[in-house]
């Protein structure tokens, strides 16, 4: 049976085309990083994504908005209330009451 130039089946016999050559062309950091164990792996990913958030929020915090959303100020809460004491929900969990 003759296989021709599959890509899977070259990359399988390691004739230098297909799937063979990935690990020639890679960065050599990328190579380290794959060789390295997993669970480091997985550690300095979640690291890098919690430093990258922190980052995000810092810079939007130190350089936010100088004024608060409209749902922060003393009448949106007293019109949040109202509508629901006009609702007759619970103030915990916001369900209405009579459809108990």
């Amino acid at each position: 049976m003759n296989q021709g130039s599959n890509y899977f089946y070259d990359a399988a016999k390691g004739k230098g085309s297909g799937l063979s050559d990935f690990g020639k062309k890679s960065l050599p950091w990328l190579e380290k990083l794959h060789h390295a164990p997993r669970g480091k792996v997985i550690f300095g990913a979640v690291c890098f994504a919690s430093l990258i958030s922190f980052g995000d929020f810092a810079v939007s915090f130190v350089t936010g908005h100088s004024t608060a959303p409209r749902s922060h100020n003393p009448d949106w809460a007293e019109a949040t209330r109202s509508y629901l004491r006009f609702q007759n929900a619970d103030p915990i969990s916001g369900k209405n009451k009579s459809s108990r």
